[in-house]
């Protein structure tokens, strides 16, 4: 097909990006990393029902302090 000049069409439309909001940090469970269930005695987590403060050896996602270093 053959185009003259006149027949081309421009389309001047500026494109608006949407700025992205921060969602919150959730509380993840430290040992499946599943989300807490809020009741109003317990926090329970929803995927292992362990209790919120529960820490064991199998625990994945335990937070480190960072205050404290170890030397060998």
């Amino acid at each position: 097909m053959k185009y003259l000049h006149g027949q081309t069409l421009i389309i001047k439309k500026r494109i608006r990006r949407r700025i992205k909001k921060k969602k919150e940090a959730v509380e993840r469970c430290n040992h499946c990393g599943g989300v807490f269930k809020d009741s109003e005695e317990l926090k329970n987590c929803l995927m292992c029902g362990r209790e919120k403060a529960h820490t064991c050896n199998n625990c994945l996602y335990i937070q480190k302090e960072k205050g404290i270093k170890m030397l060998a």
